[in-house]
This record gives structure tokens, C-alpha cells and sequence, in this order.
């Protein structure tokens, strides 16, 4: 690594590492979070249903090759600390964002969850990587959201070994917390 290059990333990395250091309370959700490499994870400890998320908690910490036993639902406090500890992750990873950010959709917001998945990304290409967007024919709808109320990033799983961002620039945000906007692009 060049000399610049250096004072430049090693700030960073440690800041970074820094940070992580105070997420061992809710490590073994997150860890595993970070195997199963799916954006869902994340989405489904925030769901509405409370019993739901304790129980999907549950069965992310009971993950154990071979395990047959029945995994024992998440305490409220054990959800809480995980969410948490997801919440202050996705805030730190979205650090540099303004305090206002528009986040993008395709297709009706998730009544079902009572959370949603957004990108960052203008020209995500849903069609290609969502292809029954295509057959529903749903247009890309804009957002707002204070960066405060955004509940997740699966992007999060890069700050660990063996995770990884996602090409969607993903967030989960709770539906009572995104504001539509009039249109998109040009009126």
C-alpha cells in the first residue's frame, strides 16, 4: 500500500474497527445474519409481529450444523439489544449520508411486515434483478426518509469477515416512516 494510500485507509479501518468492538452483546445474531447472506434476515427481526421476530431470532441464534432441537424464541430484551445493535451498525454505515435521503421502490409498500425494502440506488435495475417486477408491471416509486428512522442495511454484513455488500444499496425501513413523493424524474 502506497504511503498516501495509507494515512488515507488506516484512519478509517480503525475507526471502523473501533466501532465494531462494541457489538458483542448481539454478535451471534448478527454472525449469523452474516452466513446466511440474505438481505431477509434483517427485514424479517423487524417485523411487526413482534412474536414473529422473536421467534425468527430464535431460530438464527439455535443455528448449529446438525441441531434438531426446538430453538427458543428471543426474549423481548434480546430482540431489542439485537435490533439495536443492527440500528447503530446501519447508522454508522450510512454516516455520510445527509440527514434526508431519497430511497427508491418498486411495488406496493409490505402491509404484511409492516417494514420494506428500499435502495439508495436511482438505476437499480430491477427488471433484471427482480424480474416479477416486470410481469407486475410496477413502476419505481421515490421516497423520503430521515436517515434516523432507516432500521437496517444488509451492507452492514461487510464490516465483518466473510460478509459482504449487496448490489442494491439496500435499506428496511418501517412504512410509517417513508414519505412518497409526487414523481419521479421529470413532471
Amino acid at each position: 500500500m502506497s504511503g498516501i494510500l495509507k494515512k488515507l485507509v488506516e484512519p478509517a479501518l480503525k475507526s471502523a474497527a473501533d466501532f465494531l468492538k462494541n457489538f458483542s452483546e448481539s454478535s451471534d445474531i448478527i454472525e449469523k445474519a452474516v452466513s446466511l447472506d440474505s438481505p431477509n434476515v434483517y427485514k424479517n427481526l423487524f417485523h411487526k409481529d413482534t412474536e414473529f421476530a422473536k421467534e425468527y431470532g430464535g431460530e438464527l441464534k439455535s443455528i448449529k450444523s446438525g441441531s434438531e432441537k426446538i430453538p427458543i424464541s428471543l426474549t423481548d430484551e434480546d430482540l431489542m439489544s439485537a435490533k439495536n445493535d443492527i440500528k447503530n451498525l446501519t447508522q454508522y454505515y450510512l454516516k455520510d449520508l445527509p440527514d434526508e435521503i431519497v430511497v427508491y421502490r418498486y411495488g406496493d409498500l409490505d402491509s404484511e411486515t409492516g417494514v420494506s425494502s428500499f435502495t439508495l440506488d436511482p438505476n437499480y435495475d430491477a427488471y433484471m434483478n427482480l424480474p416479477w417486477q416486470e410481469r407486475l408491471q410496477n413502476p419505481m416509486q421515490t421516497f423520503t426518509v430521515k436517515k434516523e428512522d432507516i432500521l437496517a442495511s444488509p451492507d452492514i454484513n461487510s464490516f465483518f469477515a466473510g460478509g459482504r455488500s449487496f448490489d442494491e444499496k439496500e435499506m428496511i425501513i418501517s412504512n410509517d416512516k417513508v414519505n412518497r413523493m409526487k414523481w419521479h424524474g421529470s413532471p
